[in-house]
């Protein structure tokens, strides 16, 4: 992959928090703005940034409900389109290169302002859906999914690598346990005190490193997630 440049985009993702509060019409859930930095390491141990042109900043769905937009990395090899919802994060990832692409997530690490010693990423629910094939009349993907989205206790386990061939399309969707990161055990360590926000989690960040494989290439890549503004907001999901 060919890195260059500094960027650090302000952006806006979904994420989730206080999943088992809820106001009387539905679920309580938070949406963050972010700031993201884009990094990694080669093969060579040679450490790089993502290029400015390689990071964008996408158009606001006007049928999301959620009032931020996202960001998206695309690199030669890869474009991953970052987001996270009311059960953690993951995004769209896409296959540029022509071999076989694998996000090794069982290797994955996290980390964040408060806790800034790497952890494994383990997570409570773990779900992938191949996009539909438009070539293909009828074709609505394939959902894979491990693990459960309820509340309460759960046992958590470490995702699947995510292996794609060239030009395959994913979405994935993680709900990590951050009880080793945020105090909160919630997003950017957001609290809620009678279904409201008592703390925004605005100026913390999350990090999360995942092993990257190409044909012969082994990289790392680090996205880092900080929050700039944050709302709470009712979910009927």
């Amino acid at each position: 992959m060919k890195h260059t440049g500094l960027k650090a985009v302000a952006a806006a993702l979904l994420a989730a928090a206080g999943m088992e509060a809820a106001w009387a019409a539905g679920t309580v859930i938070v949406d963050y703005q972010v700031q993201a930095e884009i990094t990694g390491r080669d093969q060579t141990g040679r450490d790089w940034r993502a290029a400015n042109e390689e990071v964008l900043v996408l158009p606001r769905d006007p049928k999301a409900l959620t009032p931020y937009s996202a960001v998206q990395y695309s690199s030669p090899a890869l474009q991953w389109t970052f987001g996270t919802g009311t059960l953690g994060f993951g995004g769209t990832i896409l296959n540029k290169g022509a071999s076989e692409l694998c996000l090794r997530f069982d290797a994955a690490r996290i980390s964040s302002n408060v806790h800034p010693e790497e952890v494994p990423l383990v997570v409570y629910h773990d779900a992938r859906r191949t996009l539909p094939d438009k070539a293909k009349a009828g074709d609505r993907g394939k959902l894979v999914s491990r693990g459960t989205t309820v509340p309460g206790p759960r046992p958590a386990f470490s995702p699947n690598p995510l292996c794609l061939g060239p030009g395959e399309q994913v979405w994935v969707t993680m709900g990590p346990n951050l009880t080793s990161i945020f105090p909160t055990q919630k997003m950017f360590n957001v609290r809620l005190e009678n279904d409201r926000l008592a703390d925004t989690g605005v100026g913390n960040w999350i990090k999360v490193t995942v092993p990257v494989e190409q044909g012969e290439k082994r990289e790392t890549l680090t996205v880092k997630l900080t929050a700039t503004d944050s709302r709470a907001r009712v979910s009927n999901y």
